[in-house]
């Protein structure tokens, strides 16, 4: 039985304010994690882009197992990373666009260069 004069712990003794600010300070660093994610799909970064994502999904299961409830500074946190996942997402896709259209493009051109090349030349009408 746990006695009145013991404080109040949520995760290694820490106390319910305690706990609180640690979570805000998690939620910051997952912030940061999407706003580099970004980045470093903009620089076509993709090894560091996938250490961000591990790093990313760590300190969410760390996030999870601490959370009690969420706080204003938290939902504030909580919207800045989902307008950063939503910049990540659109990078995304139109990597995945341009990737899809050097493919597109390269197979044009290699069904032009097969046996055929100079046949169009002598032809006559």
């Amino acid at each position: 039985m746990v006695s009145s004069d013991e404080p109040t712990s949520l995760l290694d003794g820490q106390s319910e304010d305690e706990t609180s600010a640690s979570v805000s300070s998690l939620w910051q660093d997952y912030h940061f994690l999407t706003v580099e994610m970004r980045r470093c799909l903009e620089r076509r970064d993709v090894d560091l882009f996938l250490e961000l994502i591990n790093q990313r999904e760590r300190l969410q299961k760390r996030i999870e197992s601490m959370s009690t409830s969420i706080g204003a500074a938290e939902r504030i946190s909580i919207a800045q990373i989902l307008k950063e996942n939503e910049a990540v997402i659109m990078q995304m896709r139109r990597i995945m666009q341009e990737g899809r259209r050097h493919i597109e493009l390269k197979e044009a051109y290699d069904s032009y260069s097969g046996d055929g090349t100079g046949e169009n030349v002598d032809w006559q009408r």
